[in-house]
């Protein structure tokens, strides 16, 4: 699934030390670990203060990102979500630096206000692994780097799938009587 909000529109929006990918990744592992709050939560943990300074267009733009993957990773119909990182005309160097960001963007969004947190233990592999990804290495020049760059970013993609799929939702948390 190719997000409708352009990757560059929303790399503008945000600050120096945050791109595009690693707020995505942010947002998705706040999902993924079914924290409450919704769109002024992630806006607060991006920005640091009260998202209601954002310029309407910018609130606009993050809006329309923050509702897209809501909506694919609450798609039981089958695995429509997708990273948010650069497009292929960029270089692979810059994508896969992307890709990096958007797991440590991921692993902060999926612990972010929950230390307690636990995920079933058949996970941890999928978080171990996207916690060594987010460390990748860009210097590297072997002539099987797109494979390589396709085969991890399909893995973070499925892996993610599969923790949203682990993780109770709010709602079936109340159910269950579980703490938030």
């Amino acid at each position: 699934m190719r997000y409708e909000t352009p990757y560059e529109d929303v790399d503008a929006a945000l600050t120096d030390d945050c791109t595009a990918a690693k707020a995505h990744g942010l947002l998705a592992g706040m999902l993924c670990a079914g924290l409450d709050g919704g769109l002024e939560s992630w806006l607060t943990e991006l920005f640091g203060h009260g998202p209601d300074v954002l310029s309407p267009d910018r609130r606009r733009l993050l809006t329309a990102l923050y509702e897209e993957t809501l909506n694919v990773l609450n798609d039981v119909s089958g695995f429509a979500f997708d990273l948010f990182l650069p497009d292929d005309e960029t270089s692979l160097a810059e994508r896969t630096n992307a890709l990096g960001q958007w797991c440590q963007g991921f692993l902060s969004g999926l612990s972010h206000g929950r230390p307690d947190l636990a995920w079933p233990s058949e996970y941890d592999e999928i978080v171990r692994d996207i916690f060594e990804i987010s460390r990748v290495d860009t210097g590297s020049s072997a002539d099987d780097d797109e494979e390589s760059y396709t085969e991890l970013t399909e893995y973070v993609r499925i892996g993610v799938q599969l923790l949203r799929q682990g993780f109770p939702s709010p709602d079936q948390r109340a159910q269950l009587n579980c703490p938030d």
